[in-house]
Protein backbone atom coordinates (compact mmCIF):
# COMPACT_ATOMS: atom_id res chain seq x y z
CA UNK A 1 0.00 0.00 0.00
CA UNK A 2 1.36 3.17 -0.56
CA UNK A 3 0.62 6.42 1.59
CA UNK A 4 1.40 10.18 0.45
CA UNK A 5 4.56 10.85 3.10
CA UNK A 6 8.15 11.10 2.59
CA UNK A 7 10.84 10.20 5.23
CA UNK A 8 11.38 13.77 5.65
CA UNK A 9 8.19 14.96 6.13
CA UNK A 10 8.28 11.92 8.50
CA UNK A 11 10.90 13.32 10.61
CA UNK A 12 10.24 16.95 10.38
CA UNK A 13 13.12 18.30 8.81
CA UNK A 14 14.20 19.83 5.30
CA UNK A 15 15.86 18.22 3.12
CA UNK A 16 19.07 20.44 4.11
CA UNK A 17 19.29 19.12 7.63
CA UNK A 18 22.76 18.00 9.05
CA UNK A 19 23.12 15.02 10.73
CA UNK A 20 23.02 16.79 13.98
CA UNK A 21 19.40 18.02 13.26
CA UNK A 22 18.60 14.38 11.55
CA UNK A 23 19.82 13.04 14.88
CA UNK A 24 17.75 15.58 16.93
CA UNK A 25 14.48 15.24 15.38
CA UNK A 26 14.24 11.31 15.57
CA UNK A 27 14.96 11.70 19.47
CA UNK A 28 12.19 13.84 19.37
CA UNK A 29 9.71 12.16 17.48
CA UNK A 30 10.26 8.63 19.33
CA UNK A 31 10.04 10.41 22.39
CA UNK A 32 6.61 12.04 21.68
CA UNK A 33 3.81 9.72 21.69
CA UNK A 34 -0.08 9.54 20.26
CA UNK A 35 -3.04 10.07 22.91
CA UNK A 36 -2.67 7.50 25.67
CA UNK A 37 -6.06 5.48 23.94
CA UNK A 38 -4.00 3.76 21.35
CA UNK A 39 -3.13 0.65 21.65
CA UNK A 40 0.83 -0.25 22.06
CA UNK A 41 0.43 -1.80 17.80
CA UNK A 42 -0.49 1.33 17.11
CA UNK A 43 2.37 3.10 18.86
CA UNK A 44 5.02 0.31 17.57
CA UNK A 45 3.73 0.73 13.70
CA UNK A 46 4.53 4.41 14.07
CA UNK A 47 7.70 3.91 16.26
CA UNK A 48 8.87 1.89 12.98
CA UNK A 49 7.82 4.33 10.18
CA UNK A 50 9.61 6.88 12.40
CA UNK A 51 12.92 4.21 12.48
CA UNK A 52 12.72 3.79 8.74
CA UNK A 53 12.94 7.20 8.17
CA UNK A 54 15.84 7.70 10.22
CA UNK A 55 17.83 4.41 9.27
CA UNK A 56 17.63 5.93 5.34
CA UNK A 57 18.39 9.17 5.65
CA UNK A 58 21.22 8.51 8.65
CA UNK A 59 23.14 6.10 5.80
CA UNK A 60 25.14 8.65 3.43
CA UNK A 61 24.51 6.54 0.55
CA UNK A 62 20.73 5.95 0.92
CA UNK A 63 19.80 9.70 1.79
CA UNK A 64 21.66 10.50 -1.97
CA UNK A 65 19.61 7.61 -3.48
CA UNK A 66 16.97 9.11 -1.90
CA UNK A 67 17.56 13.02 -2.14
CA UNK A 68 17.61 12.44 -5.85
CA UNK A 69 14.71 10.90 -6.22
CA UNK A 70 12.44 13.62 -4.21
CA UNK A 71 14.21 16.28 -6.38
CA UNK A 72 13.72 14.62 -9.24
CA UNK A 73 9.58 14.81 -7.92
CA UNK A 74 10.37 18.32 -6.92
CA UNK A 75 11.59 19.27 -9.92
CA UNK A 76 9.17 16.98 -12.10
CA UNK A 77 11.78 15.08 -14.06
CA UNK A 78 10.93 11.51 -14.08
CA UNK A 79 14.48 10.15 -13.79
CA UNK A 80 16.29 8.09 -11.21
CA UNK A 81 19.66 7.79 -9.95
CA UNK A 82 22.36 6.58 -11.66
CA UNK A 83 22.25 2.93 -10.12
CA UNK A 84 18.59 3.03 -10.91
CA UNK A 85 17.78 2.64 -7.33
CA UNK A 86 14.30 3.36 -6.68
CA UNK A 87 14.50 2.75 -2.85
CA UNK A 88 11.08 3.19 -1.10
CA UNK A 89 10.02 5.99 -2.77
CA UNK A 90 7.84 7.02 -5.85
CA UNK A 91 5.43 9.32 -7.64
CA UNK A 92 1.73 8.65 -6.45
CA UNK A 93 -0.74 8.22 -9.01
CA UNK A 94 -2.40 11.05 -10.47
CA UNK A 95 -5.10 11.56 -8.09
CA UNK A 96 -7.02 14.82 -7.68
CA UNK A 97 -4.64 16.37 -4.78
CA UNK A 98 -2.21 15.48 -7.98
CA UNK A 99 1.34 13.97 -7.72
CA UNK A 100 2.08 13.32 -3.97
CA UNK A 101 5.52 11.71 -2.99
CA UNK A 102 4.19 8.21 -1.06
CA UNK A 103 6.17 5.18 0.50
CA UNK A 104 5.42 1.74 0.51
CA UNK A 105 3.91 0.22 3.86
CA UNK A 106 2.83 -3.00 5.10
CA UNK A 107 -1.23 -3.41 6.23
CA UNK A 108 0.26 -3.32 9.50
CA UNK A 109 1.66 -0.15 9.00
CA UNK A 110 -0.96 1.84 8.10
CA UNK A 111 -2.40 3.25 11.73
CA UNK A 112 0.93 4.12 12.03
CA UNK A 113 1.27 6.24 8.88
CA UNK A 114 -2.57 7.54 10.31
CA UNK A 115 -0.84 8.75 13.23
CA UNK A 116 1.96 10.66 11.75
CA UNK A 117 -0.43 12.40 8.95
CA UNK A 118 -2.52 13.17 11.87
CA UNK A 119 0.43 14.85 13.88
CA UNK A 120 1.00 16.49 10.34
CA UNK A 121 -2.05 18.13 10.38
CA UNK A 122 -3.22 16.15 7.03
CA UNK A 123 -7.05 15.44 8.45
CA UNK A 124 -8.89 15.29 4.98
CA UNK A 125 -6.32 13.00 4.10
CA UNK A 126 -6.42 10.65 6.97
CA UNK A 127 -10.56 10.50 6.46
CA UNK A 128 -9.78 9.30 2.89
CA UNK A 129 -7.50 6.11 3.76
CA UNK A 130 -9.53 5.73 6.84
CA UNK A 131 -12.71 5.23 5.52
CA UNK A 132 -13.10 2.08 3.76
CA UNK A 133 -12.31 1.07 7.51
CA UNK A 134 -15.50 2.50 8.93
CA UNK A 135 -17.60 2.34 5.48
CA UNK A 136 -19.57 -0.97 5.05
CA UNK A 137 -20.44 -2.81 1.52
CA UNK A 138 -23.52 -0.61 1.06
CA UNK A 139 -21.19 2.27 1.72
CA UNK A 140 -23.30 3.12 4.65
CA UNK A 141 -20.62 4.48 7.31
CA UNK A 142 -20.78 2.30 9.96
CA UNK A 143 -18.74 1.17 12.83
CA UNK A 144 -19.24 -2.20 13.22
CA UNK A 145 -18.39 -4.18 16.51
CA UNK A 146 -15.35 -6.21 15.71
CA UNK A 147 -14.74 -10.30 16.18
CA UNK A 148 -11.21 -11.05 17.60
CA UNK A 149 -9.56 -13.03 15.74
CA UNK A 150 -11.58 -13.25 12.54
CA UNK A 151 -9.39 -10.63 10.59
CA UNK A 152 -6.62 -9.18 10.66
CA UNK A 153 -7.42 -5.86 10.29
CA UNK A 154 -9.41 -6.15 13.80
CA UNK A 155 -6.58 -5.21 15.78
CA UNK A 156 -5.90 -2.00 14.21
CA UNK A 157 -9.37 -1.06 13.32
CA UNK A 158 -10.11 0.89 16.85
CA UNK A 159 -7.09 2.52 16.33
CA UNK A 160 -8.02 3.62 12.75
CA UNK A 161 -11.55 4.82 13.78
CA UNK A 162 -10.11 6.86 16.80
CA UNK A 163 -7.88 8.43 14.58
CA UNK A 164 -10.14 9.01 11.77
CA UNK A 165 -12.57 10.65 14.88
CA UNK A 166 -9.96 12.71 15.82
CA UNK A 167 -9.76 14.09 12.49
CA UNK A 168 -13.31 14.96 11.89
CA UNK A 169 -12.77 17.05 15.44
Amino acid sequence: MRIPLDYYRILGLPLAASDEQLRQAYSDRIVQLPRREYSQAAITSRKQLIEEAYVVLSDPKERKAYDQLYLAHAYGSNSVDATGAVENLTQGSNSEDGYNLSIEISQDELVGALLILQELGEYELILKLGRPYIVNKNGVDVVKPINRGISEDAVERPDIVLTVALACL
